[in-house]
């Protein structure tokens, strides 16, 4: 058998694997903006701003760690499917795209979106979030108590509601890469 013959496999493997990590980002970052922050922002609920902070960075640095590990993996996935498919004739897609296009501009969607949260959301609501934490942090361990200025509600809220905004359009980059992705 030859090695021509494992290509088309070779091919849908990477495409499966792009396909299911975009996928999976897409699901965790809608559930993050649209389930996740919504509810503990909601006043019945009740958190106080050290509280919401703490719960946010919760949700930020779970999705942080499987992002960190598995974009790159996504992207060259889709970008290795691309480069196997890419003298295979096909007709356009329903997008109108032709052939291995498909999955290179579903690797790049992936890709595009740390450069938006690298200079999007980590100099703005990131940053400050990050920031109040790091003083509740260092006051709870210095046996403090947390100076109220400092985690003001209205401030607080407003960073996370910031944040949530700009995750949903984060979650934009990982759904088109996943709907490239699914429609080759």
């Amino acid at each position: 058998m030859s090695t021509e013959s494992y290509v088309p496999i070779i091919a849908l493997t990477t495409r499966v694997v792009g396909v299911g990590i975009a996928g999976i980002m897409t699901g965790y970052a809608m559930a993050a903006s649209h389930q996740v922050m919504p509810a503990i922002l909601d006043p019945a609920v009740g958190l106080s701003a050290d509280k919401l902070i703490r719960t946010w960075s919760a949700v930020f640095d779970t999705g942080k760690a499987f992002a960190v590990r598995r974009l790159p993996i996504g992207a060259l996935a889709f970008f290795t499917s691309a480069y196997l498919t890419h003298n295979v004739s096909a007709p356009p897609s329903i997008l109108g795209i032709q052939g291995s296009t498909h999955l290179a501009l579903a690797g790049a969607a992936l890709l595009a979106s740390a450069p938006y949260t690298i200079f999007f959301m980590f100099p703005t609501s990131i940053k400050r979030l990050k920031n109040k934490l790091a003083i509740m942090d260092e006051a709870v361990h210095r046996g403090e108590a947390v100076e109220p200025k400092t985690l003001d509600m209205a401030d607080t809220r407003a960073d996370v509601e910031d944040w949530t905004r700009r995750n949903t359009v984060r979650m934009c980059f990982f759904a088109t890469s996943f709907l490239l992705g699914i429609t080759f």
